[in-house]
C-alpha cells in the first residue's frame, strides 16, 4: 500500500469514528416532545425505519468487522472490544502499521474508504461535491455504489450474473473478482426498467 492510500485510509477511519454513531440518529425521524402526544399523553407509534440507512449501517459494520477479524487472525494484535462502527474504526486505525503489512491491505483500504464516503455523504454531505464512483471494484464495493446511485443490486445477485457469464469480471492481484461498475449498473438499470425484483436469485 502506498503512502497516499494509507493516508486516505487513516482519514476515512477517523470519519467513521466521528460519524458512525450518527447513523443511528437518522434511523428514526425526531419525535414530538411528550407534552404534544395524543390523548392521554401516550406516545404514538414509532415512525418507520429508513431501510437504506439500516442497510448502510449493517454493511459498514460488516465491512469493518470482516477486515478487523482478518487482521486479528493474521497477526498477534488482539480483537476489537465492540462491533460498533466507531469502535471498529478506532481499533483498526490503532493497528494501521500491522494492517499495512498484510497482502490484502490495499483491498481492505479501498473498501473501507468507500464505506466512509457513503457514510459521510449520508450523515454530513458536503455541498456541491461531485459523485466520483470508481470505474471498478469488488462485489462489495460495486453493490454499495449501485445502492448509492439508486439502482440496488445485491452482492449475491452480482455473483450470480458473474457465474452465469452475464457480467464480466477480472481477477485482482489478491484473488478477488473485480467488476466494472458500468457493466453492473447497466444490468441493474435494465432490471429496474423491467420491474424485476433482485433478491437472492436474479432473473437472467
Amino acid at each position: 500500500m502506498d503512502d497516499a492510500l494509507l493516508d486516505r485510509l487513516s482519514r476515512s477511519l477517523v470519519k467513521l469514528e466521528n460519524l458512525g454513531a450518527k447513523l443511528d440518529d437518522l434511523l428514526f425521524p425526531r419525535q414530538a416532545p411528550p407534552d404534544t402526544a395524543g390523548p392521554g399523553g401516550r406516545p404514538g407509534p414509532k415512525p418507520p425505519i429508513v431501510i437504506p440507512i439500516v442497510d448502510l449501517k449493517v454493511d459498514t459494520e460488516a465491512c469493518l468487522h470482516f477486515w478487523a477479524t482478518e487482521l486479528a487472525a493474521s497477526s498477534d494484535v488482539g480483537h476489537p472490544s465492540s462491533k460498533s462502527i466507531e469502535a471498529l474504526a478506532a481499533w483498526t486505525r490503532s493497528k494501521l502499521t500491522d494492517l499495512e503489512a498484510m497482502p490484502w491491505a490495499e483491498q481492505a483500504a479501498i473498501e473501507i474508504i468507500d464505506k466512509a464516503w457513503l457514510v459521510e455523504q449520508t450523515v454530513a454531505p458536503a455541498e456541491d461535491t461531485p459523485i466520483e464512483p470508481p470505474a471498478e471494484g469488488t462485489t462489495r464495493v460495486v453493490a454499495s455504489w449501485l445502492q448509492k446511485l439508486g439502482h440496488p443490486l445485491s452482492r449475491t445477485s452480482l455473483r450470480h450474473y458473474m457465474e452465469s457469464g452475464h457480467l464480466a469480471y477480472t481477477i485482482g492481484d489478491n484473488g478477488h473478482r473485480i467488476v466494472r461498475l458500468d457493466d453492473a449498473l447497466r444490468i441493474a438499470k435494465k432490471n429496474s426498467d423491467q420491474g424485476i425484483y433482485q433478491g437472492a436469485h436474479p432473473v437472467l
